[in-house]
């Protein structure tokens, strides 16, 4: 008969707070984010090639921009992200 194998409990680790991690956001989500169009308009948007980011056509779907580096443009016009309000 075969003996199984003895399980090791999961380790547990702590997650420290990284100051070194880069806040990437999908551009959909950015663009909804910044009061231009729905997530789904903005998937559209995408792949019709009308969204530049940094000067470049991103024509694909799941693109991750930084928000505070990266510039995006619409038809020539610079986007500019909308305020949070916090309540």
């Amino acid at each position: 008969d075969t003996a199984r194998p003895v399980r090791k409990p999961f380790a547990r680790t702590r997650t420290l707070a990284r100051t070194d991690v880069v806040p990437y956001v999908r551009l959909n989500k950015w663009l909804a984010d910044a009061g231009v169009c729905s997530r789904r308009e903005a998937d559209l948007l995408i792949t019709q090639g009308k969204v530049w980011v940094n000067r470049k056509v991103s024509m694909t779907l799941g693109a991750r921009i930084v928000p505070d580096k990266d510039e995006v443009t619409i038809g020539g016009k610079i986007i500019v992200p909308r305020k949070r309000k916090h309540y």
